[in-house]
């Protein structure tokens, strides 16, 4: 600082501020930032994967200024894919101009993501916002923000149901094997096998033994991986 101040007000001189100079008369708070603050919600958390992550961006200019030429820069997780967004980005797909924002106004940005398939069960998605801000002399400054979005597996139950012998004689025995597995990789919750015997059988006996009537199997949690037979 090379200048003449009194009051937080700069009379005559120079003032360098974020590699700049600024030539005086000016205020010093015009080289603060402004009051401007940046919060993400997102929905739901945690999510399970292939299905849709929405966040919701909320700027609110809590100074006694505008704030002008406001950005938003959002840094996608890796394991995401852009869907949508409200507004429409301004360039690319994560790069919002939101323009000029009045005094105690609220700007929302809302963007839809997909999460992949391939992302593990249990992986932290972080997401990066960081926004910038001018001040009416054309000083910018930045703001960054952080939200953290744990990723949950998907069971995925498959059956595979045989039948020996096969042909089968009339007035013979027929065994059936159920394999039940859980191939996801989440565990699955309250599995229940109801299975439908063709009309000409008589149920004779099974393992486990039914948990409802002859046919219906409750088998409870399988972890991921697990298989279980019912005969």
């Amino acid at each position: 600082i090379n200048a003449s101040i009194s009051n937080g007000y700069c009379f005559s001189g120079v003032i360098i501020s974020q590699g700049r100079t600024f030539n005086c008369p000016i205020a010093l708070f015009e080289l603060q930032p402004m009051n401007l603050t940046m919060s993400k919600v997102d929905t739901p958390d945690p999510v399970a994967k292939g299905t849709n992550l929405n966040y919701t961006i909320y700027i609110t200019n809590n100074d006694n200024a505008t704030a002008f030429n406001v950005s938003v820069l959002d840094t996608y997780p890796a394991g995401t894919a852009f869907v949508t967004s409200s507004p429409l980005p301004f360039t690319g797909l994560n790069n919002f101009s939101v323009g000029n924002i009045l005094v105690g106004q609220t700007v929302t940005i809302n963007i839809t993501l997909a999460v992949l398939t391939t992302v593990s069960n249990g992986t932290v998605l972080n997401n990066t916002i960081n926004g910038t801000h001018y001040r009416s002399i054309g000083i910018d400054f930045a703001i960054t923000n952080t939200t953290q979005t744990t990723v949950l597996g998907v069971p995925n139950i498959t059956t595979n149901k045989t039948g020996i012998p096969d042909p089968v004689g009339e007035g013979a025995t027929l065994n059936y094997t159920i394999n039940v597995t859980n191939s996801g990789d989440e565990y699955a919750y309250n599995v229940t096998v109801n299975d439908t015997y063709p009309a000409g059988l008589i149920f004779i006996q099974s393992q486990p033994i039914a948990t409802s009537g002859t046919n219906v199997f409750a088998l409870g949690t399988l972890a991921p991986n697990q298989s279980v037979l019912i005969n």
